[in-house]
């Protein structure tokens, strides 16, 4: 069967077998085309880096002051910016206004950010799970929510026009 086109003439993917289409949904498989699944990885390779090596030096700056709650939330924010400039240049590629983009950005990573705070609390100060080990596996589980939320919501409005 083919695919059917949209008004560009690209196939949309919506007529695909609804197996393939739900594991491209949950990241299982990634998708052909144009190139953005793998930007989105390499440069979420370098986020992940680079929001680790934030997020624990200002754990081990600023224990002694403050809640891992508290620092979690600055981290959370400098991360975030940092992200959305290079999904929005680099992945997306995406036109728009920016403002209104950064902002779908916190509704994906603000959950994003309150799953891995609570994972924090829960497995270091509850479990007693090192601050490393914890934070590196919470990193993990945003990924995938990560991309579809960015796919889908934040750049949308963006890859229409």
């Amino acid at each position: 069967m083919r695919p059917k086109r949209n008004e560009r003439g690209t196939s949309d993917g919506l007529d695909r077998n609804k197996d393939t289409h739900a594991r491209q949904q949950f990241g299982t498989e990634l998708p052909h085309g144009d190139g953005k699944t793998w930007r989105f990885l390499a440069i979420g390779a370098g986020n992940t880096a680079f929001a680790y090596v934030i997020t624990t030096a200002l754990y081990y700056m600023l224990a002694r002051r403050l809640h891992i709650v508290a620092i979690g939330a600055i981290a959370n924010v400098i991360c975030i910016t940092e992200a959305f400039i290079a999904y929005k240049l680099f992945v997306f590629r995406a036109r728009g206004h920016w403002l209104a983009q950064y902002l779908r950005c916190y509704v994906v990573y603000g959950g994003n950010a309150l799953i891995g705070l609570a994972g924090l609390w829960l497995l270091v100060d509850a479990l007693g799970v090192p601050f490393w080990i914890a934070q590196g596996g919470v990193m993990i589980v945003g990924i995938a929510v990560s991309y579809a939320g960015h796919d889908r919501f934040t750049f949308d409005e963006a890859q229409r026009g």
